[in-house]
């Protein structure tokens, strides 16, 4: 039994959980933290790699732009950004491409995406506008963007959000953290833990009882937690998945914010980190049709798994594999070992190398398959239909006692980022502060 009438309680120690115990701390609150985890971070899940100044990022990875709330806090945490550069290829059928090649397809998908006068899901959107037969390219530009880079299922994802994302899209740097997001996660917990948090790992909440100012939250283990506030910072995977071991109950119920939370989209992932002996890949230069192998970043592809990245400019011998969207959900509960057999025979495809070969090249890997991760089944948010008016329902605090804060919360451009979970915790720790 632990009781304390004026704690906020915070359940979820990721991003979002932590921006906001980092500002209600240092506002004189009363702050506990249950994380179902034996580690901080959630979906941000950095791990020592080869070299230590380059460790593995096998969740969040990329900063996408000059993002105010990202930047600040590393500027506080000390830490530095470091570009992501290098060539982005596409490789169809074989071919390696240049994405000029896909110009007009592009222009042609702007101009139809721009007469679009009401909201509708994408795979609408597609059936409504294009050629299924003639235009098939298009049609397959449009699935890669939103299933490989939002994680979006079209036959759920808004058209008007994906159409602001890549239309009003900045051409601007992506950045690495470098040392880790991870490290931004260490500074976010040592900020609030030297004001006065305290943070207990394994806990993993099932039910919350409240009250009007008055919480209590039991674990699977038995162990009770009482304050006057909740802050939900969970993944919105285990918000939805109502039958899961992990998913919270609430006493009384909370019909509207339920229904609410159905209603968003919640992406899956594969992601397949592989250190290689050496970068093989920058010696397909020398093969026909592959001299813009060189300084390789981003290569898309249509292969089982079609994306795959370098960590150019820096040098470890890294390829990370990515599989997103509908098309990861087949792989739920296969072992890692058969996905990254899977991953080998897609690398082979592209490099026009034997899997024996690359195989004998591997000195070790990582298998992140965030759809069986039992803390967050799924990836990352994306916008359907209708999410703005379900976001205001979700993000209005129920009787100033329940909060709910994380990516999935935020209403803005960088949905699914860790900007999003960032700012959701600012938000919701100032409107926390705002109750008497």
């Amino acid at each position: 039994m632990n009781n304390s009438s004026q704690a906020i309680i915070i359940i979820g120690a990721g991003a979002s959980g932590l921006m906001a115990a980092s500002l209600l701390t240092n506002a004189g609150k009363e702050v506990i933290i249950l994380e179902a985890r034996n580690r901080i971070g959630g979906r941000i899940y950095t791990v020592p790699g080869e070299l230590p100044s380059w460790p593995w990022e096998c969740g969040a990875e990329f900063v996408h732009g000059s993002l105010p709330e990202t930047l600040s806090l590393a500027k506080k945490a000390g830490l530095t950004l470091e570009s992501v550069g290098g060539n982005t290829l596409q490789m169809q059928g074989g071919k390696l491409l240049s994405m000029d090649h896909f110009g007009a397809q592009w222009q042609l998908i702007e101009e139809r995406l721009r007469r679009l006068k009401f909201d509708t899901t994408l795979a609408d959107f597609i059936r409504n506008n294009f050629e299924m037969e003639k235009e098939q390219e298009c049609i397959k530009l449009i699935q890669g963007y939103a299933e490989g880079y939002d994680a979006a299922d079209m036959e759920r994802a808004s058209t008007f959000a994906l159409r602001d994302e890549w239309l009003n899209e900045e051409n601007g740097t992506n950045f690495r953290v470098q040392g880790g997001y991870g490290k931004l996660m260490e500074f976010l917990l040592d900020n609030c833990s030297k004001a006065g948090a305290v943070i207990h790992f394994e806990q993993v909440v099932k039910e919350i009882h409240w009250n009007e100012k008055k919480v209590s939250v039991i674990c699977k283990n038995g162990s009770q937690w009482h304050g006057a506030q909740a802050i939900v910072a969970v993944p919105l995977g285990v918000l939805q998945q109502q039958k899961q071991k992990s998913t919270i109950s609430f006493f009384p119920a909370i019909p509207a914010q339920i229904k609410a939370i159905e209603g968003l989209g919640f992406g899956s992932v594969v992601k397949v980190i592989i250190d290689f002996e050496l970068s093989f890949w920058n010696l397909q230069i020398q093969k026909p049709g592959y001299s813009e192998m060189k300084q390789l970043g981003f290569l898309l592809s249509d292969a089982p798994i079609p994306t795959w990245w370098t960590q150019y400019p820096s040098t470890p011998n890294l390829l990370t594999g990515w599989l997103a969207g509908p098309s990861a959900i087949k792989w739920n509960a296969i072992d890692g070992a058969l996905i990254f057999e899977e991953a080998i025979a897609s690398l082979a495809l592209l490099f026009q190398e034997s899997e024996d070969s690359l195989r004998e090249k591997v000195r070790s890997y990582k298998v992140l398959n965030w759809n069986d991760d039992p803390y967050a089944l799924g990836a990352y948010s994306y916008a359907t239909p209708g999410s703005r008016q379900r976001l205001s329902v979700l993000n209005e605090p129920v009787k100033e006692t329940l909060f709910f804060a994380g990516e999935h919360c935020y209403d803005g451009p960088y949905i699914g980022t860790v900007e999003a979970a960032l700012v959701s915790g600012r938000r919701v720790a100032e409107r926390l502060l705002m109750v008497e």
